[in-house]
Order: structure tokens, then sequence, then C-alpha cells
């Protein structure tokens, strides 16, 4: 079973008229080079970081990941699951990992 490509979002810091912005970015392959793409500015580091702001950001990057990877991993075969409910209208799901499948490595 072969790897699948998916996009890749993170987040960068840049520095313009001296402050530190961050911003949503996502890595796009146009033919054999790999640009960034920005999604969205997310705002000056520092007022986000004073008003809490950034703390959320990161609580939420950090559980978008984790789900974003189950999904992955579920998508690739490598868990089988099966839906046993739903709460606020998100799905929930029982999984179990399948022995016979290895993850994906770097070349």
């Amino acid at each position: 079973m072969g790897c699948s490509n998916n996009i890749v979002m993170f987040v960068v810091e840049r520095v313009a008229r001296g402050h530190r912005y961050l911003y949503l970015v996502e890595s796009v392959r146009e033919g054999k080079v790999v640009r960034q793409r920005t999604i969205k500015a997310l705002g000056r580091k520092d007022v986000l970081a004073a008003s809490g702001e950034l703390d959320r950001l990161a609580s939420s990057i950090a559980r978008h990941a984790e789900r974003s990877v189950i999904l992955s991993d579920i998508d690739a075969g490598k868990i089988t699951a099966q839906r046993i409910g739903g709460v606020n209208g998100h799905p929930v799901l029982r999984a179990k990992a399948t022995p016979s499948v290895t993850r994906c490595r770097a070349a």
C-alpha cells in the first residue's frame, strides 16, 4: 500500500514592519517545486499572546493535528473504525489498529 500525498499545513512566523506576525500556510506542489501558500494571516504574535489567543490557537492546532493523523490512518487502512454514536453532531468512533500495516517512511 502506498502513501498518499497529503496537504501539509503549519504556522509560520514572519517579521514585517518591526513586528512578528503569524500565518497559517500550506505546502503546495507546483510541478517539481514545493511552495508555501498563505491560507490566513493570524495576526501579530505579541497581540495574540497578550490576549490569550495564542494559547487558544496552539491548543486548537494540536487538537486538529491529532484528529487529522487518526483520520489519515483510517483512510490508509492502518486503523479500522466503527461509528458507535455521536456527540453534538460529531461522530464517535471505536478504532482498532490493523496489525499487518506498517507506517509510511520518508524516502
